[in-house]
């Protein structure tokens, strides 16, 4: 249960017309979810919210907006590194949706996940904390490596993706890590 910043969202308000809701959680709030996030502060965070029901099923519809000015650690120095983003985000909570139906909901929206629409957050309850879900996308928002000026990856390794999929040519992260150590690659 979030503690942190809690703003409860009574279902019975929501219809199939998108109800507006901002959100802009005050100095403690933003503490809190600072240590939760583990992040050095939260200087600033506002959400703006779109939800509605989808007309004759209990799946509920969320969009919207996060804006924040955040301040993390150095993954190198420790210093502190200030950032500010700007998130959107789509989801849906409730019965599953096919994909063809979901892509209608949320039609070109870039953030919108429409495999995940076939299985969603379950619906529980009368009410929804949209304070909650302010958080979990921006958790997913923060440059989960943050570096200080002056603190760039090792020569040689920028712009190496090492979540990406493994490749056989020369910037293969691998390859270039063997390269810097003087490995051969077989």
């Amino acid at each position: 249960m979030n503690a942190e910043f809690r703003h409860l969202l009574a279902l019975d308000r929501v219809e199939t017309e998108p109800v507006a809701v901002s959100l802009t959680p005050n100095e403690t709030e933003r503490a809190a979810i600072a240590e939760r996030l583990t992040l050095r502060a939260v200087d600033a965070l506002q959400a703006d919210i779109r939800v509605w029901f989808l007309p004759g099923r209990r799946t509920l519809a969320l969009e919207g907006e996060i804006t924040a000015d955040v301040t993390q650690s150095c993954v190198v120095s420790l210093e502190p590194v200030r950032e500010q983003l700007v998130d959107r985000f789509a989801e849906i909570q409730g019965a599953a949706l096919g994909e063809a139906e979901a892509m209608a909901v949320f039609p070109g929206h870039p953030d919108f996940d429409a495999d995940a629409a076939a299985d969603p957050e379950p619906l529980e309850g009368d009410e929804i904390d949209l304070g909650e879900i302010v958080i979990q996308y921006l958790s997913l928002a923060l440059d989960p490596y943050p570096r200080a000026d002056g603190h760039a990856p090792a020569e040689g390794l920028e712009g190496v993706e090492f979540n990406g999929p493994e490749r056989a040519d020369e910037n293969a992260p691998f390859k270039k890590l063997g390269m810097l150590w003087g490995l051969k690659a077989k």
